[in-house]
């Protein structure tokens, strides 16, 4: 990564603690203690998180997750690291490369006029063999099921439209 990109994602992450901060402060000018704490549990919750997202130890995986939201014009992400303690440093490079097929996917087969929003969860699959499973859930809305499944299929990524609102694209490794 370069200085001026190791810069500007600083600056993103100092101009995200900032806006939280004035939350706090705002809440506490109106006597809203319990939205003071339920921010700060908020915040304590992201921050472990990111932790535990730096602890898989695929680098490129981390830093490209920790800054999506500011590059990907209409997807924002969230995500969720849950019973993973391996080093998943040897898939790294995969698992970087199936999200960003994942997230290019939805680029191309959404609406342009939408904005989607991405709830990823990093975990320990059930019955499976295998170290990590990604699992990505968004809303449907104006995204072409025949190209999103096409896009994604080949490259080994299932994809499961459980409603009109929501789809569920898997990769496990």
């Amino acid at each position: 990564m370069e200085t001026i990109e190791v810069l500007h994602l600083l600056r993103h992450c100092r101009h995200d603690l900032m806006n939280q901060i004035q939350l706090l402060q705002g809440y506490m000018s109106m006597n809203r203690p319990e939205k003071v704490k339920q921010k700060l549990h908020e915040m304590v919750v992201e921050a472990d998180q990111q932790r535990k997202l730096m602890d898989l130890q695929a680098n490129e995986f981390a830093l490209w997750l920790l800054q999506v939201n500011m590059s990907v014009g209409q997807i924002r992400v969230s995500f969720e690291v849950n019973d993973v303690r391996e080093n998943l440093q040897c898939m790294d490079a995969k698992l970087l490369e199936q999200t960003k097929q994942m997230f290019a996917a939805v680029e191309a087969a959404g609406d342009k006029n939408e904005m989607y929003f991405i709830s990823m969860n990093i975990c320990k699959p059930e019955n499976v063999k295998a170290t990590v499973e990604i699992q990505c859930r968004l809303s449907a809305k104006g995204i072409d099921e025949n190209k999103m499944t096409t896009l994604l299929q080949r490259q080994g990524i299932q994809v499961k439209f459980e409603s009109k609102e929501k789809i569920i694209l898997t990769a496990v490794f």
